[in-house]
């Protein structure tokens, strides 16, 4: 049933979505991205790679490594074919609609409330520039980790471990190598810990949750400062 729901989810989408493969470049943003970036020209290549670690910071303004990576996908792929670049953002959005209903039905054990949760997500107006505007795969990307992360987060409450809790920060840490709006997600899970993991019903409960609410802030903070030139 999960798997069945999942494919309706992403049939909305193609039926609201796909006829944005017909949609060119805007000339606003998508030129630094795309069309009049030597880098993401050339493709995949290793120095590519590393510019999106590095230099890249300077044309999109803060550090989007995986972001940047995915562009060098898309140009390796299909070019300069807008339209490829276009269908990349609707599988993302896609994956991420499927993703909030797998996190949202393993945190609550409610799988309709649950698909009608993520069925409105994917086909909500708020996301429609973040899905048509080829410039704006940022959002899809870090938002692709932040339901990853929450995924993450669940087996990590079930079953708390060294490597379940390290999965849970390195889905975290590439929700921020997206876009650095991933930087709200520690508060989002210590929202989840009140509802609907219950983790904050007691005293010491609350207090353990908390603690780990700054250790992932406080690991965000270090990160931040030591890879991004703009927090330097």
């Amino acid at each position: 049933m999960v798997l069945c729901l999942s494919l309706l989810i992403a049939f909305l989408i193609f039926i609201v979505y796909a006829q944005v493969y017909e949609f060119a470049f805007l000339s606003y943003d998508d030129p630094i991205y795309t069309t009049d970036n030597p880098v993401v020209r050339e493709g995949l290549t290793w120095s590519g790679v590393i510019w999106a670690f590095t230099e890249g910071t300077y044309h999109s303004n803060y550090w989007a490594p995986l972001t940047w990576l995915t562009f060098l996908v898309d140009s390796e792929l299909y070019g300069m074919n807008p339209g490829g670049y276009h269908i990349t953002n609707v599988l993302l959005h896609a994956l991420n609609s499927i993703l909030l209903f797998v996190a949202f039905n393993r945190l609550t054990g409610n799988m309709w409330p649950s698909f009608f949760l993520a069925a409105f997500f994917a086909i909500h107006p708020l996301h429609i520039e973040s899905v048509a505007r080829i410039s704006e795969r940022k959002d899809m990307v870090y938002t692709f980790f932040w339901m990853l992360t929450l995924i993450a987060y669940k087996r990590y409450v079930r079953k708390p471990s060294i490597v379940a809790y390290s999965m849970v920060f390195l889905m975290f840490v590439f929700c921020l190598m997206g876009k650095p709006m991933g930087l709200a997600l520690p508060f989002v899970l210590i929202w989840l810990d009140y509802w609907p993991l219950g983790r904050c019903r007691s005293g010491k409960a609350g207090r353990r949750a908390v603690i780990e609410l700054f250790n992932r802030a406080s690991q965000k903070g270090i990160l931040a400062a030591s890879e991004n030139p703009i927090f330097a």
